[in-house]
């Protein structure tokens, strides 16, 4: 049965690395993974990154890869970069991260010829992105498959937000910012955050 593939490959990932933390995936649960995340400072996730940028989403891809036979469902996103910050970065970019987005399932054609089979895949704690939406992203370098994610997972993707009533921008990540400086949590002025990054790198 293809869930049962699809289950024995998920197995030999029960214990990774994604995104520079280690990540525990419930495979009780396929498909809807329990997940774990080591938390991370500003720093750390500095260091561990391999390229960080501020850019904005063009375009979202579902697709999938084969990977020892077994279909793995990716999404394929491309930002125009507006502030390169960490990394040798073109205007434009294009990676893949692992899954789908939580509201979709992606149809696998190569999993049965000539019958596509919908398998919902969404790793909790994987950022999403939308088309128009503006994101500081701190990425780790690709895998040997070519697939890379947020450091921290949704602790390196920061969303800007803008204020109603100051019109200010501010920046904010999956776990509101926490754990990136003592004393600090809760959204970040933008510009502020974009200091504390350059300042960091120039060390």
């Amino acid at each position: 049965m293809k869930d049962q593939k699809v289950y024995r490959f998920l197995k030999r990932w029960v214990s990774c690395r994604v995104g520079g933390v280690i990540v525990f995936f419930n495979i009780l649960s396929y498909p809807a993974f329990a997940v774990t995340i080591l938390p991370m400072s500003l720093v750390e996730m500095i260091d561990r990154a391999d390229k960080i940028f501020v850019g904005i989403c063009l375009s979202v891809q579902p697709d999938s890869i084969i990977l020892e036979q077994t279909p793995l469902p990716v999404t394929t996103y491309t930002f125009e970069v507006i502030e390169p910050l960490k990394g040798t970065l073109p205007k434009k970019i294009t990676f893949s991260q692992v899954g789908v987005n939580a509201s979709s399932d992606l149809a696998i054609s190569q999993s049965i010829p000539g019958k596509p089979v919908r398998i919902p895949f969404h790793i909790p704690g994987m950022p999403t992105y939308h088309p128009g939406e503006e994101v500081l992203l701190f990425l780790s370098g690709e895998s040997r498959i070519g697939l890379t994610s947020p450091v921290g997972l949704l602790q390196g993707a920061f969303f800007a937000r803008k204020d109603k009533i100051s019109g200010k921008k501010f920046l904010v990540n999956g776990i509101q910012n926490a754990g990136l400086m003592p004393g600090h949590e809760g959204p970040w002025p933008f510009e502020d955050l974009l200091a504390q990054i350059r300042a960091n790198l120039k060390k």
